[in-house]
């Protein structure tokens, strides 16, 4: 069983919908709400000890999943990215454990909008949708907002994730999106 830390419930709730319609129902996946980003990334205390936690527990398979914004203490998202792995590079190595970081670039719900098509109307998506563009992690710039402003009540909460997970395109979200290629197939 793969353990993945997580920003949110949205996130713990799709992310195993997402790779039971990607790799099937016998991908074992446990997710672990961390609560937001910064919880995760914090330096003295972000995800080794959630790991160390669960290692002792029996876990020996981890990876983070982190969306693609910037956060104190990092100033950009390579140094995001350089530091980040490194970290989960020594745990891995100090625990003989595996520990992977992967980035939702822009976020998840980028990879929502990639595999949305043109007319598409569930999940409260009543507003026209014209197809999001071919490469859904360089727009929209706010994929949450992208969303909102095609349903009809201008919302969005974790059961909109949850539901969208559901029913998008996993084919074409993962053309239009190369961070979630990269998660499905490395994990």
């Amino acid at each position: 069983m793969i353990i993945v830390l997580v920003e949110g419930n949205g996130d713990a709730r799709s992310l195993p919908v997402l790779f039971s319609k990607s790799k099937g129902t016998n991908f074992e996946i446990e997710c672990v709400d961390m609560k937001g980003k910064s919880n995760i990334i914090r330096k003295d205390d972000g995800f080794e000890k959630t790991i160390l936690r669960k290692n002792d527990l029996g876990n020996s398979e981890f990876a983070l999943l982190l969306d693609g914004d910037v956060m104190e203490p990092y100033k950009s998202l390579v140094e995001e990215k350089d530091d980040m792995t490194a970290r989960a590079a020594n745990l891995s190595q100090e625990k003989n454990i595996s520990v992977r970081v992967f980035w939702a670039i822009r976020e998840y719900e980028s990879w929502l909008v990639g595999g949305l098509r043109s007319g598409d109307r569930f999940c409260g998506l009543t507003k026209a949708i014209k197809g999001p563009p071919g490469d859904t992690e360089a727009a929209p710039i706010d994929p949450k907002e992208w969303i909102k402003s095609h349903r009809t009540d201008n919302r969005y909460d974790p059961d909109i994730q949850v539901c969208l997970t559901q029913r998008i395109d996993i084919g074409l979200a993962k053309q239009r999106n190369s961070s979630l290629r990269k998660i499905i197939d490395e994990l």
